[in-house]
């Protein structure tokens, strides 16, 4: 059982959690839904043992234990040992190893035989559907594709207690149902999964209750299945009910737009493990008033091409025109003048 009693937590004398309490029972998996800048992620590493740990709180106040345990009494080495988490920037715990090290490196470090961990890796490997990244650096991976290495890194060891921080962000639909699917699997090995989303729909099929949290402060544990169909607790944490979808507006009878970027046959200088282009021949053109979302799966090339339209990868062949006027020898800081960029990994462009 993880308890969180009465916490308190802050940085920078500002509050973000306010009096939290929380009792998670073994077996029953729980939920924890609130929307951006609610205490999630706050809440997820003060349950993992992280904050105050190893991110200094200021103020922290209360208690968390497991399995009746304070876990400021509890080593480094069996604290994380008992409890896996993977956080929402997945960056923060990843190392220039390659897939198979950094997965098995939890099991080394606990002096697993070479035999037991090569098994358990053959096997999260195979759980996980990422064969095709064995060989690679971490860091070469995309972002889904980090944050399914960090997943199964954090699921070998089998910890008591797995937190995990929005997990399905950056994923792709097959890989956020397989992902699901291993979770469920993992139903009598690990008793306690603790996760949060802001879409409760992602994860509804395996957890058992949900807590939401708004403005640092989480209510009480119910059973998903009690609220899942209503509309108000979701609205009152400020979160959509996972039952609401609306459909995007057409454009059918709208004119045509003029042509404001335009991506013809290009072929990347960033290549794959076997020397393949990351992307070769790739075309998009987008007019004034439409709004493109551009899908594929993780690896698949979507970060390269919005980097090659900003010219911060470099293309072999191609070219891209903004707003009309050709722009292959344009600075990245001249395209930025006509382009907003947000990145995946948004604190490549946040300073404190």
């Amino acid at each position: 059982m993880l308890e969180l009693n009465n916490v308190t937590v802050g940085f920078g004398g500002t509050s973000v959690l306010a009096e939290v309490s929380l009792l998670a029972p073994e077996g029953r998996w729980l939920l924890v839904c609130g929307a951006a800048g609610s205490g999630k992620s706050t809440l997820m590493m003060t349950a993992a043992g992280v904050v105050p740990r190893l991110i200094p709180a200021a103020p922290f106040s209360g208690s968390v234990s497991l399995s009746g345990q304070s876990l400021s009494s509890i080593s480094n080495d069996e604290l994380f040992t008992r409890v896996g988490i993977v956080m929402q920037n997945v960056e923060d715990q990843m190392w220039d190893l390659g897939v198979e090290d950094l997965i098995a490196m939890a099991l080394e470090n606990r002096g697993h035989p070479k035999a037991a961990i090569r098994a358990r890796l053959e096997t999260i490997i195979r759980q996980f559907h990422i064969e095709r990244l064995l060989g690679r650096r971490v860091l070469s991976l995309s972002g889904g594709e980090r944050r399914m290495v960090a997943i199964a890194a954090a699921i070998a060891a089998e910890p008591e207690v797995l937190v995990l921080d929005e997990p399905t962000t950056g994923l792709d639909p097959e890989a956020r149902q397989r992902l699901v699917s291993i979770l469920s699997g993992l139903r009598g090995k690990v008793p306690m999964l603790i996760v949060s989303e802001q879409d409760p729909a992602s994860v509804a099929e395996i957890t058992d209750d949900v807590a939401l949290i708004k403005h640092g402060r989480l209510t009480a544990p119910r059973p998903l299945a009690e609220i899942f169909e209503k509309s108000v607790p979701w609205l009152e944490a400020g979160i959509l009910p996972p039952t609401r979808r609306t459909s995007a507006p057409s454009h059918a009878e709208e004119e045509e737009g003029r042509e404001v970027l335009a991506v013809r046959g290009i072929k990347t200088k960033l290549c794959r493990p076997d020397g393949t282009p990351v992307l070769s021949d790739a075309s998009l053109t987008i007019r004034s008033g439409e709004t493109v979302a551009l899908v594929g799966r993780n690896g698949a090339g979507k970060t390269p091409l919005f980097q090659a339209i900003l010219g911060l990868t470099g293309i072999e062949a191609g070219s891209i025109a903004i707003d009309g006027k050709l722009a292959d020898d344009w600075t990245p800081a001249r395209r930025a003048r006509q382009i907003a960029y947000l990145p995946q990994n948004m604190r490549r462009i946040l300073f404190n």
